[in-house]
């Protein structure tokens, strides 16, 4: 009975220890990119200062987590599936089918890669055009089948990708700023992109104004100055600059030496410092993704001035304009299911659900750890089989036919 009950107890163990194998927790990082497609937040590369990682894996927005407890939270790593031997750069989702990861630190010579949601296929596009192949410290904005990135070297040109042709062009246009890396660029409903921040390439200790703000238009491709009032912040570098539609609003959060959470009204051109009724993130955080969905934005990873990297995951409640708070529980609503809508001149797209096949696909890494554990359970379920055996085997040659009933009497 002792017997049985110890196997039981192991048996619990061995089926716990099985989850705890297939959980997954991503390392502390910042310089990765960040991407949501049909409730799912994936993420790829970035740097812990001494290694580059090119990893890609997901988080599931479509199920509750616990900020307290990473190690329940819906993480799927996905690295098998990649090719990719990107690390930093920018990712652009382009209609919500694919993903075009461009410039970055790299293994190998390409300037593009692209994953497909659906087929989960990593390929490197046959790019029509001659442009520059270090594009460092980008950010990318896509506006349909187009894909816009400035300077990231020492040039201060507009490098552009059609995705449909693949043609990719670099061009020089009146006004543009000098060359900037490590800015924040934020598409708006008129097709204005704010470049915000960030350092100019020529000299990294000069920062790009957060008074005056270089934009461009993408619907007639011409730089003008947009100029800002207000309580204008510091200059910074290694932000996010996040657009609330619903509020006509861009949230500046952290940034490179100091930065507070800051936003900029686009209608009246005016900063100001919303109201954060609670603690949660500390002031300086840079080099994150900052990711928009339903009332909240989910700030992952990144780095302090100390230089150590982070694998902390942060959640702002914007339900409340100007009256935000930090939470630590997450709960999916209805309107969960797609990001918040802009209606505007930007186009908005249908969300493709993967098939069931895709989803399964995409759990391999679950399947690979729990048939790891159960293939554990059952051979320890055999070698105490094997052992209970003996051991029956031993007591019945010792003890004779009375072994296991209840008045049996050593033989002598």
């Amino acid at each position: 009975m002792k017997f049985t009950l110890k196997l039981i107890i192991l048996l619990i163990y061995i089926l716990y220890s099985s989850h705890k194998i297939a959980a997954y927790i991503p390392n502390a990082r910042f310089g990765h990119t960040a991407d949501l497609i049909n409730n799912k937040i994936y993420f790829q590369g970035g740097t812990d200062g001494y290694a580059y990682f090119s990893d890609f894996f997901y988080l599931d927005i479509s199920k509750p987590f616990d900020l307290y407890n990473t190690s329940s939270m819906p993480w799927t790593d996905i690295s098998f599936l990649t090719s990719s031997q990107r690390s930093t750069g920018a990712s652009c989702n382009v209609k919500n089918q694919s993903i075009f990861f461009i410039g970055g630190n790299t293994l190998v010579n390409n300037l593009v890669e692209k994953y497909d949601i659906l087929t989960q296929q990593w390929t490197i596009p046959n790019i029509i055009g001659n442009v520059s192949m270090s594009l460092n410290g980008v950010q990318c904005i896509v506006s349909g089948d187009m894909i816009y990135v400035f300077s990231g070297n020492a040039e201060n040109k507009m490098t552009i990708l059609n995705t449909s042709s693949l043609t990719l062009s670099s061009l020089s246009y009146a006004g543009a700023p000098a060359a900037l890396v490590r800015y924040s660029a934020t598409l708006l409903p008129n097709g204005d992109i704010f470049y915000i921040g960030g350092r100019y390439y020529s000299n990294f200790n000069i920062f790009g104004s957060m008074g005056t703000i270089p934009t461009f238009n993408i619907n007639n491709n011409t730089w003008r100055t947009t100029v800002t009032s207000g309580q204008i912040p510091v200059p910074q570098a290694g932000h996010t600059a996040t657009f609330i539609p619903q509020y006509n609003q861009i949230l500046i959060i952290d940034g490179f030496p100091q930065g507070p959470i800051v936003s900029l009204d686009i209608t009246t051109l005016t900063w100001s410092t919303p109201t954060i009724s609670n603690n949660g993130l500390s002031q300086g955080l840079f080099w994150h993704t900052s990711t928009l969905f339903d009332k909240y934005i989910l700030i992952a990873f990144g780095e302090y001035v100390d230089y150590q990297p982070l694998n902390n995951i942060y959640l702002l409640d914007i339900s409340q304009k100007n009256n935000y708070k930090w939470v630590n529980i997450y709960n999916p609503s209805v309107s969960t299911t797609t990001s918040l809508s802009i209606t505007s001149q930007i186009p908005t797209y249908t969300s493709i659900s993967p098939d069931n096949k895709t989803e399964s696909n995409l759990n391999f890494g679950l399947i690979i750890g729990l048939a790891l554990g159960g293939f554990i359970a059952v051979a320890v379920i055999i070698l105490l089989s094997c052992i209970f055996c003996c051991v029956h085997r031993r007591n019945y040659l010792r003890y004779g036919y009375d072994y296991g009933h209840s008045n049996h009497m050593p033989v002598s």
